[in-house]
Order: C-alpha cells, then sequence, then structure tokens
C-alpha cells in the first residue's frame, strides 16, 4: 500500500511494539510538510493497522501492547502548521547540551541536529549529507550543493554554509577517509546515520525485549535537557527565525526553506556568516 512506503522507510529495522507517539507524531508531521491530506491517509491506515495489532492472535497473544496513533490529533487537513520555535533560552541550552560528555546520542547525531540549525536544512538532508557534496570549506563561499535525489523537486539546490555550521562540520569532519559527514556507527565513515536517527535521538527509546534480554529504556535528548517538545523539523522554522532577526529579508529566507536558487545565496551569506553566532 502506497501510504505506507513511508513509514517502511522509517520503521521497517523496528518492532512494532516500540514506535513511540513522539515517532508517529514526527513521522506524520514530515508528510504533512508538503501533503496534509496524505498525512491524514497515512494516519488513519496506521491507526487501523496498529489497532488490528493490538486484538488477541490465535494463541491470545497481542502482537503490540499499544496504539501509538490512537491519541495523536489529525496531523494534516484543516490542522495548522506547526509553528514551533525554540526560545533563546531553550536554544542556548540545547546547543550547549549536546555538548555534554553524558549526552544519550553519538556525536555524530548531536552533530546533525546542529547543523540542521545552522543551515535550514531538512532533517534527511543532514543525516545523508556526502563529503563530496561540501565545497569550499576552507575558501570564502563554502555551500553544501544537495543533489537532486534530496530534494523534494527533484532539483540540485546550492545551501550557503555560515562560519558556524563550518565549525559543526569541521568536528564532523574528523577523518580524513570519511565518505559521509554523519557517519554510524554501524560503518566506517562510509555508511550516514538514518534519517530517523535525529528524531529518535531526540524521543528517545522505550525498553524493549529481545531473545538476549530486555533493553533498557533510553532516555531522548529533550527529556534530558528538560526542554519541551520539539521535532527535528522544528530546528529549521527555529534557524529561520535567528536568520530574519540577523536581518535577513523574509523572501531571502522563504526561498532557503522552499530550496530556490537565485541571488538568495549571495544575500543569506552575506548576511547570516556576518551575524549569525554561537549561542552565548
Amino acid at each position: 500500500m502506497g501510504y505506507l512506503k513511508k513509514p517502511r522507510l522509517h520503521w521497517g529495522h523496528l518492532p512494532a511494539n516500540s514506535i513511540t507517539p513522539d515517532d508517529a507524531a514526527d513521522l506524520l508531521d514530515m508528510i504533512a510538510e508538503t501533503a496534509p491530506v496524505g498525512a491524514n491517509r497515512t494516519q488513519s491506515i496506521l491507526h487501523t493497522m496498529f489497532k488490528w495489532a493490538r486484538q488477541p492472535g490465535t494463541k491470545g497473544r497481542k502482537l503490540v501492547t499499544h496504539n501509538p496513533i490512537s491519541d495523536l490529533e489529525q496531523r494534516g487537513g484543516k490542522e495548522k502548521r506547526r509553528e514551533r520555535v525554540l526560545t533563546d533560552a531553550e536554544i542556548k541550552t540545547l546547543w550547549w547540551g549536546l555538548e555534554r560528555e553524558d549526552l544519550p546520542a553519538d556525536r555524530h547525531t548531536a552533530l546533525g541536529l546542529k547543523f540542521i540549525l545552522t543551515t535550514m536544512v531538512r532533517p534527511y538532508q543532514s543525516a545523508y549529507a556526502d563529503v563530496s557534496e561540501l565545497l569550499n570549506l576552507d575558501g570564502t563561499d563554502p555551500e553544501y550543493h544537495l543533489p537532486p535525489k534530496r530534494v523534494k523537486r527533484r532539483r540540485p539546490v546550492i545551501v550557503p554554509l555560515s562560519e558556524l555550521a563550518c565549525e559543526v562540520l569541521d568536528e564532523a569532519l574528523e577523518d580524513k577517509d570519511q565518505v559521509v559527514v554523519f557517519p554510524s556507527r554501524m560503518g566506517d565513515g562510509d555508511i550516514p546515520i538514518r534519517r530517523d536517527a535525529l528524531a529518535q535521538a531526540l524521543n528517545g527509546k522505550k525498553a524493549e525485549k529481545r531473545k538476549n534480554g530486555t533493553v533498557a529504556d533510553r532516555i531522548g535528548i529533550r527529556e534530558f535537557l528538560g526542554l519541551a517538545h520539539f521535532t527535528a523539523h522544528d530546528l529549521r522554522r527555529t534557524a529561520a527565525t535567528i536568520a530574519r532577526r540577523a536581518g535577513a529579508p523574509r523572501a531571502d529566507v522563504k526561498a532557503m526553506l522552499d530550496h530556490i536558487n537565485g541571488d538568495v545565496t549571495e544575500t543569506m551569506t552575506s548576511t547570516i556568516c556576518s551575524k549569525r553566532r554561537r549561542p552565548s
């Protein structure tokens, strides 16, 4: 079924019983950004699927113990677009919290979140960034060249990189033989972190039973830092707000969020690179 394609892509490797309401909300909100009706259909199908899975089976056992969709409001249709923007205090808490050694996430996942906040790219565009797509990091016009396969409108776009974004990249590119910018611990610098790794790091993970024992709860970054709910996508909106306050014209910020090429690259580079600073 077509509406289950994205859930399979994001959750196919996860036990069904480990999916949380936050996981479901993050996925449905992402779909609703460009396809609100599709988000509603996906939500309805997932609700029916989990409802069926909760029913006792032939041996009297349920496939899942909860339905993560049941208490969610409709994510598309008449529902307003998400307007969550982190406050200055929250940005400071998040930015420096991602530096903590006891953070419940690996370093490249933390840097992937920082990259969204410093570039306005979508979460999957941060997670899947390739080293070969970064140009002029040591020059005057550093850029992230997004290939068409990683752009919703299937066309290449150029994202100007601020000084702060380059600092994030400098730390991420720790190995000269690295192929991807934010490598997974499962590979050797050639496998990127999963698309849903950023959302899972924010959400945390509930305990689950495995053949070799029970894996304990893993607290999420939001709870760990005492922050109210926000998604990785909300960091894009927060970055846009920062850019506007730094003096970037509204039209240029909108173009950056929509990934429309033009003179925006020059304007945003000169405005943001000169005014955006690390949270104090």
